[in-house]
């Protein structure tokens, strides 16, 4: 490719592609720098592959075939085409990770993670009646995309259903929970601001909903990567209604105030089920509600996909190697500590291996996992429940936490005798 594609971009191009498919464009112009700073959010890729003489899925394969290296779309200062994104409904570009990039003519021009079905190519088709041109790009980058057009979504509907929450038009709390997609005319307006909540949580991956009462306030906030912040606020007197819909979902009392109460509910968010676990706490401003989100699918997602530095990630894997000893896991409130735990199970053999884990409360279920739920009242205490797994032959323990000097004896002394015990 000495002299670059036989129908490569010229200069008057540069501003309408992506850096790295102008670098593959053409040699003559290699100027990246300059490139990514004329980079246009509003760039029409379709135009200019159309331009190159790229038409086809056949023809692009062919070009990325001829390149010295991978090529993909640079998605970072990207905004979706609002033509092309009318013609996939949201919901299943989220559940296939794709954004439509632009409309010419009769072609549809996608970003998917490579690789990818072509069952899910002849669906987009099928789907929206034209011609489907999937180009690569990051899947990290498509995740960032997507969400802002998850957002852009639901924006509106928050202003609206907000406007009609505060004209005081709310039904009774005790309706039947919805799907949290739900956004029915016939909702209650207390109803669908839950579930709009519930949504953008989950879009966000956010671990917990906080919602409380400040300055005469009602604020809900989300806690995403260990830190709070603000999502919506409201007045105060729609606390009350707000609390009780919650409750009805979690099967608590809501005639009850003056104690803690705790429950969970699962809803399908996002074409997926999510277990919402609900913590009521009676203080002098009203009771406060704190929502732990336990969505599966970004929790276990391989302890490659964790973050943890490379070196940090090899002495992890040393660890679980050894036959015995402790592995604790520190951090703040949200920070991943129990996320990293599981996807530690994940890389056991548990055909082989006798894993038993003592939680309160177990958050996830893992098949060929024994999993030990504690129970306080019961007399099933971390430091009871210990010592009872220590004679069920374990290999692996893995304890949600270590609370008391006992507990933490019990554990340095399994570790010591040819256990691996897990812990944070």
């Amino acid at each position: 490719m000495e002299n670059g594609p036989r129908n490569a971009l010229t200069p008057d191009h540069e501003n309408l592609i992506p850096r790295p498919l102008a670098n593959a464009y053409s040699q003559a112009y290699k100027n990246q720098n300059t490139w990514s700073k004329r980079l246009r959010a509003d760039a029409k890729i379709g135009r200019s592959l159309g331009e190159a003489g790229i038409n086809s899925q056949a023809a692009l394969n062919a070009w990325l075939d001829q390149m010295d290296e991978d090529i993909h779309l640079n998605l970072n200062e990207f905004e979706a085409d609002s033509d092309a994104l009318k013609l996939i409904p949201a919901r299943v570009l989220k559940l296939n990770k794709v954004i439509p990039l632009d409309v010419v003519e009769d072609k549809l021009f996608i970003a998917i993670s490579y690789p990818y079905e072509q069952r899910l190519i002849d669906e987009i088709s099928m789907a929206s009646g034209l011609q489907v041109i999937a180009l690569p790009a990051y899947e990290h980058q498509i995740g960032v995309v997507m969400k802002k057009i998850m957002a852009r979504d639901l924006r509106p509907q928050v202003d609206k259903v907000l406007q009609e929450f505060m004209q005081g038009d709310s039904a009774s709390p005790q309706a039947e929970p919805r799907n949290a997609a739900s956004s029915s005319k016939e909702d209650a307006p207390v109803v669908r601001l839950i579930n709009i909540i519930l949504n953008q949580a989950v879009l966000d991956e956010c671990s917990d909903i906080h919602i409380d009462v400040a300055a005469q306030q009602v604020r809900v906030r989300f806690r995403i990567d260990g830190s709070l912040s603000d999502f919506l606020v409201f007045p105060l007197k729609f606390h009350a209604v707000m609390v009780s819909r919650i409750k009805v979902m979690a099967g608590l009392d809501i005639a009850e105030k003056r104690i803690p109460q705790d429950g969970r509910f699962r809803l399908a968010v996002w074409d997926r089920e999510v277990d919402f676990r609900v913590a009521t706490l009676p203080t002098t401003g009203g009771e406060k509600v704190v929502i732990r989100i336990l969505d599966k699918t970004n929790v276990l997602t391989g302890l490659e996909n964790l973050g943890l530095s490379q070196s940090n990630l090899d002495l992890v894997k040393r660890s679980l190697q050894r036959p015995h000893g402790m592995l604790l896991v520190t951090g703040s409130t949200g920070s991943g500590k129990t996320t990293t735990l599981y996807n530690i199970l994940g890389t056991m053999d548990r055909k082989a291996q006798n894993i038993v884990t003592l939680e309160d409360p177990v958050e996830y279920s893992m098949p060929g996992i024994n999993q030990v739920q504690v129970n306080n009242k019961a007399g099933l205490t971390f430091a009871e429940g210990l010592g009872s797994i220590l004679r069920q032959d374990p290999d692996v323990i893995m304890l949600g936490e270590i609370r008391d000097c006992r507990t933490a004896s019990l554990a340095v002394q399994a570790s010591l005798t040819g256990h691996l015990v897990l812990s944070t």
